[in-house]
């Protein structure tokens, strides 16, 4: 059963499959690297 008023798959979930994909890609990358490729801050 889920929980009212929350969705069962969040906007966290979507970024940390983008970023796995992205160290996937290239395991060298970096944060400043990651974060301007999916517009985020850190």
């Amino acid at each position: 059963m889920e929980a009212s008023g929350r969705p069962s798959f969040s906007r966290t979930d979507i970024n940390t499959a983008r970023v796995e994909e992205i160290i996937q890609r290239d395991r060298r990358v970096t944060m400043r690297e990651i974060a301007s490729e999916l517009d985020l801050s850190y």
